[in-house]
């Protein structure tokens, strides 16, 4: 039934006029509802026999599938795995940048510690007091960090394997 419609609007407009005055067959309003879901052309009386027929809840149903796209399981597992590795990346810089930083922050040769509290600058050993405080923080922080990274790690681990097992 893939033919090419080569009707003009006058001629279309010509046979909604007798669809709507019910003088057409079922087969002639059959081939009318067709050429309404090809055409492009659009007036009262042929948007108006659209919505008689049904046809622009028809058109909006099957715009609605083909424009939704389902995932199929492969997707899925690709979109699963890629944001796992995203994570991963993202735990390793956040992880490798407070490394760095904790390294910069642990040697003590020159350093000179400043710290304010409530506004007022306290003394050295009270600010390498509170320095060494807040690196224990990062510290466990960081180790938080490397646990959170090995459970990601390992839940991809698993993840591949079953996707392999399943194959």
């Amino acid at each position: 039934m893939k033919q090419e419609v080569n009707l003009s609007i006058k001629e279309i407009e010509t046979l909604c006029l007798l669809y709507n005055e019910c003088r057409l067959s079922v087969q002639e309003e059959t081939e009318l509802e067709y050429i309404l879901l090809c055409t492009a052309y659009s007036s009262d009386i042929i948007n108006e026999t659209k919505e008689l027929m049904g046809l622009s809840r028809q058109m909006k149903l099957a715009d609605d599938t083909s424009a939704r796209h389902r995932r199929t399981p492969l997707q899925k597992a690709l979109i699963w795995t890629l944001s796992a590795a995203a994570s991963v990346a993202i735990i390793l810089t956040g992880s490798v940048f407070l490394y760095k930083i904790n390294e910069m922050g642990t040697s003590t040769g020159d350093s000179h510690y400043v710290a304010y509290v409530k506004g007022k600058q306290v003394d050295e050993k009270t600010a390498r007091k509170i320095a060494e405080t807040e690196a224990a923080k990062v510290e466990e922080f960081m180790q938080a960090i490397e646990r959170q990274k090995a459970a990601e790690q390992n839940k991809v681990k698993q993840f591949f394997n079953n996707q392999n097992s399943k194959r």
